[in-house]
C-alpha cells in the first residue's frame, strides 16, 4: 500500500526563524544565517549552535533536513564535521546533507548545495561549469525528493529574478534532473520570481519543483514555508514498478495500449498484490495510449483520440484503478467522464 509524507519547505531564512507547519518532515534549502553575520564565520557558528539548533528541537517534525546555501561559509568550512554529527544515523533531529542522501519511512531524499557563483557570497559555489555539471553527476538517477539551494534554468520562471530581469537558475541543475527520474525538487537562492512552483514534463518523465525561498531582496520575511506530500509505495509496489519500467523500458512514442488497460497481464498481478478491485478499474479504454512516466504508486499516460492530449494519473497500488487527478487539454482543466 502507499502512505503519504508531509513535508513543510523553506529557504533563504537570512535569520528569520517561523514556526513551520506540523509535518513528518522539515526541509530548509539554505541561507539559514543572519545577513549582518555574512563576513562573520566564527559569529555564524555560535547562532547555529545557540539559535539555529534550539529551533530545529521546537519544529513539530521528525526531523529537519537542512542543506546549505551560498551565505552558509561556517557550514562550507566544517562541512565534513557538520556531516558526521547531523548524518541520519546519528540519531540527531537534524540531518545535514551536502552531496549525501538518506531515506525516511521509504521516501528517498537527497541534497546538494552547490549552485553558480552571480553573487558575492560565495559558499558552495563553482564558477566552472564542468565542476558543477560534476557534482551534479552524484545525484541518484531515482529520488522522490531532491533538495537544492538554486533551482533549475527555465523552469516556468521558479528562478526568473525580477531584480535582475533575467533567469538565475542553474542550466547545469536543469540537464541533471531532466535526466533522471526526480519526482518533487525544492530548492530556493532566488528570493523575488515570477512563480513558485512548477510541474516539469521532461519526455519520459516528470518533476514537481518549488522554489521556496521566504525572504525578499532585503531580506525581508515574506513568504510561509510550502507544504506538500509525497506518495510513498510498500516495496512490493516499488518492486512491481520497476518491473513495468523494465517490461515497457518507457518509450514515449512506441508503447501504446490499444484496448482497454484491464486487459493488460500486469492488471491481475496488481489485483493479486493488493486484493481488492476498484469501482474505476470498469471504466473502458479503447483508445491509443502512450506510457508517459511511471513512479511507485502512478502510471501516466497520455491518449491521442483526435488528436488531444489527456494527462491521466493512474494509481495502480488499487489494481490499476482509474485516479484523473490531473487533466489538461491547452493549459486548461477538464473531465473526460462527464
Amino acid at each position: 500500500m502507499t502512505k503519504l509524507i508531509s513535508i513543510s519547505a523553506i529557504a533563504d531564512l537570512h535569520g528569520h526563524l517561523p514556526q513551520m507547519q506540523y509535518s513528518d518532515l522539515a526541509v530548509v534549502a539554505g541561507d539559514i544565517f543572519p545577513g549582518e553575520l555574512d563576513k562573520d564565520p566564527e559569529g555564524q557558528g555560535e547562532w547555529f549552535r545557540a539559535v539555529f539548533l534550539p529551533w530545529v528541537e521546537k519544529q513539530e517534525c521528525d526531523h529537519v533536513i537542512l542543506v546549505a546555501g551560498n551565505h552558509d561559509h561556517r557550514i562550507a568550512a566544517h562541512n565534513e564535521e557538520l556531516l558526521e554529527e547531523f548524518a541520519p544515523s546519528a540519531g540527531e533531529k537534524l540531518i545535514y546533507l551536502s552531496d549525501s542522501g538518506t531515506v525516511f519511512k521509504g521516501l528517498k531524499v537527497y541534497g546538494t548545495p552547490w549552485m553558480p557563483t552571480p553573487f558575492v557570497n560565495k559558499a558552495f559555489s563553482l564558477s566552472d561549469d564542468s565542476q558543477l555539471r560534476e557534482k551534479y553527476a552524484r545525484i541518484p538517477q531515482d529520488v522522490d525528493l531532491l533538495i537544492t539551494h538554486t533551482v533549475p534554468y527555465d523552469c516556468n520562471y521558479i528562478g526568473f529574478s525580477d531584480r535582475d530581469m533575467q533567469d538565475l537558475g542553474s542550466k547545469e541543475l536543469r540537464d541533471a534532473v531532466a535526466s533522471r527520474h526526480i519526482r518533487f525538487l525544492v530548492g530556493g537562492h532566488i528570493h523575488e520570481t515570477r512563480e513558485r512552483v512548477a510541474h516539469m514534463d521532461f519526455g519520459g518523465h516528470h518533476t514537481e519543483m518549488a522554489n521556496v525561498a521566504c525572504c525578499d531582496n532585503d531580506k525581508q520575511f515574506v513568504r510561509l514555508p510550502l507544504c506538500f506530500t509525497i506518495s510513498v509505495a510498500s516495496d512490493k509496489m516499488r518492486e512491481i514498478a520497476q518491473r513495468i519500467r523494465q517490461d515497457f523500458s518507457l518509450a514515449l512514442a512506441e508503447l501504446e495500449f490499444r484496448s482497454s488497460l484491464k486487459e493488460h497481464p500486469i492488471y491481475r498481478e496488481l489485483h493479486e498484490a493488493e486484493k481488492e478491485l476498484e469501482d474505476g478499474i470498469e471504466k473502458d479504454f479503447r483508445i491509443e495510449w502512450i506510457i508517459v512516466d511511471i513512479d511507485e504508486s502512478h502510471i501516466y499516460v497520455t491518449n491521442r483520440r483526435n488528436g488531444n492530449k489527456y494527462h491521466l494519473s493512474i494509481s495502480y497500488p488499487a489494481a490499476l484503478y482509474v485516479d484523473v487527478y490531473r487533466i489538461l487539454d491547452d493549459g486548461k482543466e477538464i473531465n473526460p467522464w462527464n
